[in-house]
């Protein structure tokens, strides 16, 4: 599974995502999908890819876990809109 972003990114569009690294936060009990900007780690991707010799194409990282709301919930998986 995988998840898409920003999808104005390929439209021309005034309106467009900046093309920037994006982390996509999971949350494993409700489902919620936050992305947050991965430009901090782009660089260390660069080197392990490098030092790999493999020329990436693209990349998109997955970050599975609880969302503060779930975290703060008392009843799990709970709807938080």
């Amino acid at each position: 599974n995988s998840y898409f972003a920003c999808q104005r990114n390929f439209e021309d569009d005034e309106r467009a995502c900046p093309n920037e690294p994006l982390l996509f936060l999971i949350c494993d009990d409700c489902g919620t999908i936050g992305e947050v900007d991965g430009t901090a780690i782009e660089s260390l991707i660069g080197d392990v890819t490098s030092k790999a010799q493999f020329a990436v194409e693209r990349s998109q990282l997955e970050i599975r876990g609880m969302c503060l709301s779930c975290q703060q919930s008392e009843t799990p998986g709970a709807s938080h809109e």
